[in-house]
């Protein structure tokens, strides 16, 4: 496999060009579209991504390991489907509507001021992940380990409290509140 370290690429259209089977490290791209390409089995060590849109691509057997993505439009991924072997990765500002993280180990996690709406966390390791100022809306949590997770100064924030691990999650007073409401609790 081919080896590309410490590159930049720059407004790069991988749409037409396509990707080589290739493992980038300490690789930035930046306003590069990558949207639909097949990203399956390629790794992506020490890697930024500013501002690309990634779309619908297929990570199939992916890896990303310590890839951080900055403003990135990132729709509608299967993320469950990405190599789980030193799965390290950081959200700033991204678009990750409608997608899939299924099962994943996503400890320590951030996805800070990311719309996250629609998307599957089901199963998912967050422990210590950070949401800070993201966005949900209809977004599921099932049987989610969210432990020592902080969902505060965010939006949207809802879960079935019974159906998830919680233990020293850090939420908001009126976000709190706002999970209770099922119970039909009359709070003073």
């Amino acid at each position: 496999m081919e080896t590309q370290f410490d590159k930049e690429f720059s407004k790069v259209d991988l749409r037409d060009v396509g990707l080589k089977p290739i493992e980038m490290d300490q690789c930035t791209f930046t306003q590069c579209d990558f949207s639909e390409v097949n990203l399956s089995a390629r790794r992506f060590i020490d890697c930024t991504f500013i501002e690309c849109n990634l779309s619908g691509v297929n990570v199939n057997q992916t890896a990303f390991q310590n890839c951080e993505f900055d403003g990135c439009k990132m729709l509608g991924i299967h993320f469950q489907n990405v190599s789980p072997f030193l799965l390290q990765l950081k959200f700033n500002d991204c678009q990750l509507s409608h997608s899939i993280f299924y099962k994943l180990p996503l400890k320590e996690t951030q996805f800070i001021r990311c719309e996250l709406s629609h998307c599957d966390f089901s199963e998912a390791q967050l422990q210590k992940a950070s949401f800070s100022f993201s966005t949900f809306n209809r977004t599921i949590f099932d049987q989610t380990h969210l432990e020592n997770s902080d969902v505060r100064d965010s939006k949207g924030f809802y879960l079935e409290l019974s159906n998830n691990f919680l233990t020293g999650m850090m939420i908001d007073r009126e976000q709190a509140l706002g999970l209770l409401a099922n119970y039909k609790l009359k709070i003073e």
